[in-house]
C-alpha cells in the first residue's frame, strides 16, 4: 500500500510546513495580524488505515496544558473522553460498553484520532470549540487549514469508511464540506450534518467539549428541536455508511 495514503503514525508529528521549516516541537508559535495564533504541536494517534477518524478542530486548552512532558496518549479530547465515547456510542460506532480511551493507543487497528488543524489554534487567547465560529473568513485560519488538509486529508487510507467532525456549528459544517469537497470531487451532501462521495462519509456532531450542556442532552436524545435533528441526521448517515460498507 503507498505510504503517502496512510494517515501519520501514532506520536509527534515532525510538521513544520507553516513555520517555514523552522519549529521546535512544543515551544515555537506563530502570530498572525488577525489576531490568530499557531502552536507547532501537530500529533496522530491511533491507526495508519483505519476504519474509522475522529477529528477535532484544534486542541483546546485541556489538551494543550504540559504538552511537552504528559503522556502523549492523554492529550486527545482530555477532559470531555466520556462525553466523547457516549456520542460514538449513540452513532452505532461504539458498542455500548465500549470508549475511546481503549483505543487512543500506538497499537489501534481500527481508530484515528487528530484535529483538521493538527497543532493548536488560539483567537484572542482561547482555544479549540469557543473559537469555531471566529473561524469563518479568518484569513489566518483559511491559510493554515488548507496547508494542514493539503498534506493530511487529500489522500486517504482505503480502509476509512466514516469520519466524525467535532462541531456542528453550521458555518463551520459548511466551510469543512466545500473544504473537503475541493480535495475530494464528487463530494455531495447527504443530509444537513454530513456528506461523502458514496464511498467515504463524513458526519458533524456536537462539540462535547464545548458548555452546551443542554444541546448536549438534546443532541443524545434526539429531542425535536435544531439539536435533536442534527443527533438524528448523524446518527441516520452513519448507519447508511455502516450498511453499506458490510
Amino acid at each position: 500500500m503507498p505510504t503517502e495514503n496512510l494517515l501519520p503514525p501514532h506520536g509527534r508529528m515532525p510538521c513544520t510546513a507553516c513555520f517555514d521549516g523552522r519549529a521546535t516541537w512544543g515551544k515555537t508559535s506563530l502570530s498572525s495580524d488577525d489576531g490568530w495564533t499557531l502552536d507547532n504541536n501537530p500529533g496522530a494517534w491511533g491507526a495508519q488505515n483505519p476504519r474509522f477518524l475522529l477529528l477535532g478542530f484544534s486542541k483546546g486548552e485541556r489538551q494543550s496544558i504540559g504538552i511537552l512532558t504528559r503522556p502523549h496518549d492523554e492529550i486527545p479530547y482530555a477532559g470531555f473522553r466520556p462525553r466523547v465515547s457516549a456520542g460514538l456510542q449513540k452513532l452505532g460506532l461504539l458498542d455500548p460498553t465500549d470508549t475511546i480511551d481503549a483505543h487512543i493507543r500506538s497499537d489501534e487497528q481500527d481508530w484515528a484520532f487528530g484535529s483538521v488543524v493538527r497543532c493548536t489554534l488560539a483567537k484572542g487567547g482561547k482555544k479549540s470549540g469557543t473559537i469555531i465560529p471566529s473561524s469563518v473568513n479568518a484569513t489566518s485560519y483559511d491559510t493554515w487549514r488548507n496547508r494542514c488538509t493539503d498534506l493530511y486529508l487529500s489522500k486517504l487510507p482505503p480502509r476509512l469508511k466514516v469520519v466524525v467532525m467535532l462541531s456542528n456549528d453550521d458555518h463551520y459544517m459548511e466551510t469543512c464540506r466545500e473544504r473537503i469537497a475541493q480535495l475530494h470531487p464528487g463530494t455531495c451532501k447527504i443530509n444537513p450534518v454530513a456528506y461523502g462521495d458514496g464511498r467515504l462519509t463524513w458526519v458533524h456532531v456536537i462539540h462535547f467539549g464545548g458548555q452546551a450542556f443542554n444541546h448536549m442532552r438534546d443532541w443524545m436524545a434526539g429531542a425535536d428541536n435544531k439539536a435533536g435533528s442534527k443527533g438524528k441526521w448523524a446518527v441516520q448517515a452513519v448507519q447508511q455508511a455502516l450498511n453499506a460498507a458490510i
